[in-house]
C-alpha cells in the first residue's frame, strides 16, 4: 500500500513537472513591442539540428542530430513603414534584389525564460551564434508575399494587407560537408503577418503608414499566391542573382565605392584620375577635333572655305562686271576695246547700271 502511495505521488510530481516545463514553453508568437515587434519560433519539420560539443574545453567541430528544433524570426516594422524587416533583412524596401536572410536554430521545448534571454541580449540575428540553446544557423531559401485584402467597411476603413514568409529550404556551412535541407513537408507551417493602416494623427506623418495587427503561423497554401517572390540561397548574394549583368555591375560598383573609401591614397588616385580625364578631354575637343576625318573631307572643307572667300572679294565689284558684260555684248567682233570700254581708265565707281566720269 505504501509502495502504490509513493509510485503514485512520484507519477504525479513528474505529470506535475512535464505540464510546468510545457507551459514555459516559449510559444510560436512573442511580441516584443505591440504593432511593431514580434518573434516568431517557425518549427522546423524534419530538419537537423546543427550542435558543437565544447564539454572538452574546445570547440569541437559543428555536427547535427536528430532533434525537435526550430527557426527563431524576428519580424520588425520601421514606424515609417518604409518596409517590413526579418533578421534585419529589409523586404518591400524598393530594392530590386531580394535581401539574404538567416536564422538561428533553437531546440523546440526553449522555454520563455530563455527567449526573453536570446532577446535582450541581442541575439536573434544569425550573425552570433546562440549561448541558450547550441544551435547553429542557416541560410534561408524563401518565398513572399504581400497582398492587400478587401475588408467589409471598403474603400471608407484602414486599408489591410497580409504578408506570408514561407522558408522551403536551408543551407549552413558550419558543418563538413555543408547542410542542405528542403522543408517540403505538408506539416510544415508559413508565417503570416497581418498589417493595418494607422489613422493618419498629423500632417508631417508619413503615409500611408501601418502597425501589425496579428501574425501567426498557418499551413502552407497548396496553390501559388499572386505577385509570388522567390529568392533561392545558393543563386543569390549581396549583389543580386548570380550570373546576371546586373550582378557584375553591382559587384564593380560596390567594390570601386569600397576602394575609394579604403584610405586617403585611394582617393587622392581616384581625384587625380578624374582630373587627367578631364584635361585629356578638354586637349581632345580643342585640337584634334578633325583629326578622323580623312583627304576627302578635308579637301572639301578646305574648297568650302575658299569659295566663300572669293565670294566676299567679288561682292564689291559685282556691279562693275554686270556693266562690263553689258557693254561687251553690244561691242562689235573684231575690234580692240579701249581702255574705257576695259574700265582701266575709269576715276568713278560704277553702282548698278548707272552714268560714271
Amino acid at each position: 500500500m505504501i509502495v502504490r502511495v509513493a509510485l503514485a505521488a512520484v507519477a504525479g510530481f513528474f505529470a506535475v513537472a512535464a505540464r510546468a516545463k510545457k507551459a514555459d514553453v516559449a510559444p510560436e508568437i512573442t511580441v516584443v513591442e505591440e504593432g511593431y515587434n514580434v518573434v516568431a519560433k517557425m518549427p522546423c519539420i524534419g530538419c537537423p539540428f546543427l550542435y558543437q560539443d565544447t564539454s572538452k574545453g574546445k570547440d569541437e567541430p559543428w555536427a547535427q542530430r536528430s532533434d525537435g528544433n526550430s527557426l527563431l524570426l524576428n519580424i520588425s516594422l520601421p514606424y515609417d513603414s518604409a518596409h517590413i524587416t526579418i533578421n534585419n533583412a529589409p523586404l518591400y524596401s524598393g530594392r530590386h534584389n531580394l535581401p539574404l536572410i538567416h536564422a538561428n536554430q533553437v531546440l523546440s521545448d526553449l522555454s520563455s525564460s530563455a527567449l526573453a534571454e536570446i532577446i535582450a541580449s541581442g541575439q536573434l540575428e544569425a550573425s552570433s551564434q546562440l549561448t541558450t540553446s547550441g544551435g547553429g544557423n542557416f541560410g534561408l531559401s524563401y518565398r513572399q508575399t504581400l497582398q492587400e485584402v478587401k475588408t467589409t467597411q471598403g474603400t471608407h476603413g484602414p486599408r489591410v494587407k497580409v504578408f506570408r514568409f514561407d522558408v522551403f529550404e536551408l543551407y549552413s556551412d558550419l558543418t563538413r560537408p555543408p547542410t542542405k535541407y528542403p522543408m517540403d513537408r505538408k506539416e510544415q507551417k508559413i508565417l503570416e503577418v497581418l498589417l493595418i493602416e494607422k489613422p493618419l494623427l498629423s500632417a508631417l506623418d508619413p503615409t500611408p503608414t501601418y502597425e501589425i495587427l496579428s501574425a501567426k503561423l498557418i499551413p502552407r497554401p497548396h496553390a501559388k499566391p499572386a505577385g509570388q517572390e522567390t529568392m533561392h540561397y545558393l543563386s543569390w548574394d549581396a549583389y543580386g542573382r548570380k550570373g546576371t549583368a546586373a550582378h557584375l555591375l553591382s559587384y564593380i560598383a560596390v567594390s570601386f565605392v569600397d576602394w575609394i573609401a579604403s584610405g586617403f591614397w585611394a582617393l587622392f588616385l581616384f581625384i587625380m584620375g578624374a582630373i587627367v580625364v578631364f584635361v585629356l578631354m578638354c586637349l581632345l575637343c580643342i585640337f584634334g577635333w578633325g583629326f578622323w576625318e580623312g583627304e576627302y573631307q578635308s579637301a572639301q572643307s578646305g574648297k568650302r572655305r575658299n569659295t566663300v572667300g572669293q565670294g566676299r572679294a567679288r561682292s564689291g565689284t559685282s556691279g562693275r562686271d554686270l556693266e562690263r558684260a553689258g557693254r561687251r555684248a553690244t561691242v562689235g567682233k573684231g575690234r580692240f576695246l579701249s581702255p574705257e570700254e576695259l574700265g582701266l581708265g575709269a576715276r568713278g565707281a560704277v553702282v548698278g547700271v548707272g552714268k560714271h566720269d
